[in-house]
């Protein structure tokens, strides 16, 4: 299922890039009210560039900050993007989760993705997607199921 990602495929970001530096703690979202720095850490996003390399054989940084809607600089600090992709039945579904929770925060406004547009974007089947989104802590699902089209992914807690 692992394939090449063409830029031109991939839609604008629905919002300006939120996340412009790198939050305090690398591994929180840093959006405690008063105490966060309100940006995510390193850490949360090289995890979702991670996945999202597992998902798709090729990609460059480019495509990455366009995916993700962050600057390229930024996706270019992170680290090398030499990641050896492998086929996406080794991205487990906690990982799925993690990758949707970054691509859906910094995409879009938080509940106007639908599943459809991540599946689409993330080169995996819509029932994985809904399987992930079920399962994932902070995430649930709004809509009718058989219209993955509309079904919208919320968060809560973030």
């Amino acid at each position: 299922m692992s394939m090449k990602l063409a830029l031109a495929d991939i839609p604008a970001a629905d919002k300006q890039p939120w996340v412009v530096a790198f939050g305090d703690d690398p591994h929180s979202w840093n959006v405690d009210e008063g105490e966060g720095s309100g940006l995510p850490g390193e850490a949360v996003l090289r995890h979702a560039l991670q996945t999202f390399c597992d998902c798709w054989s090729d990609f460059d940084a480019e495509t990455a900050a366009r995916i993700f809607n962050l600057p390229i600089g930024l996706i270019q600090t992170i680290e090398p993007l030499r990641f050896f992709g492998s086929t996406s039945e080794h991205v487990t579904i906690d990982d799925l989760g993690s990758l949707i929770q970054a691509l859906s925060a910094t995409r879009t406004e938080w509940g106007t993705i639908t599943v459809a547009d991540v599946a689409r974007l993330i080169n995996q089947p819509v029932a994985r997607v809904i399987e992930a989104v079920g399962l994932h802590s902070w995430m649930f699902l709004v809509g009718a199921h058989d219209r993955p089209d509309r079904l919208l992914i919320e968060h809560e807690g973030e």
